[in-house]
């Protein structure tokens, strides 16, 4: 599962062109690792983006138990 954020703290659902909130992408987190507990979680985040914006990515996954997390950063 990779999920996107951008600069302007906006998140994105692999190649979903919708940006959702932050309670969307904790429910799609828990209805993914409910399916696969052993699901790998891919965040992309742009060079500019503020830790704040990553931060309740990462407390989204840790609350419904996503363990596997992998951070990558990306410019355009």
């Amino acid at each position: 599962m990779m999920i996107s954020v951008t600069k302007d703290g906006k998140y994105f659902l692999g190649a979903d062109p919708e940006d959702k909130t932050i309670e969307q992408v904790k429910e799609r987190i828990e209805l993914e690792i409910n399916a696969d507990p052993e699901l790998r979680i891919l965040i992309r985040a742009d060079a500019d983006t503020k830790y704040k914006d990553n931060e309740k990515v990462t407390i989204a996954c840790a609350e419904v138990g996503a363990q596997d997390l992998i951070y990558s950063v990306y410019e355009e």
